[in-house]
């Protein structure tokens, strides 16, 4: 089973500049390149690229406390 994590559009504001230099990536199911973020299918992003990602977003300055306690959370599980 695979883990899986819903975005809504909205928080992506936040965090798609982190994602977009991720971009070009390989499909780990298919081998196919994905040029970029797919807003409307699943976009399979393996565990190692999602913790580069994730320090990217914890570097990123941010002054809006609530955006910063997002960003800590994220992914919260």
């Amino acid at each position: 089973m695979e883990d899986m994590l819903f975005i809504y559009n909205e928080d992506f504001d936040s965090i798609r500049p982190a994602l977009d230099r991720a971009f070009p990536l390989t499909d780990p199911r298919t081998g196919e390149e994905m040029k970029a973020l797919d807003p409307c299918w699943e976009n399979p992003i393996m565990k190692d690229v999602w913790a580069e990602i994730l320090s990217a977003l914890d570097q990123q300055l941010v002054t809006d406390p609530e955006l910063r306690i997002f960003l800590n959370r994220f992914p919260c599980g």
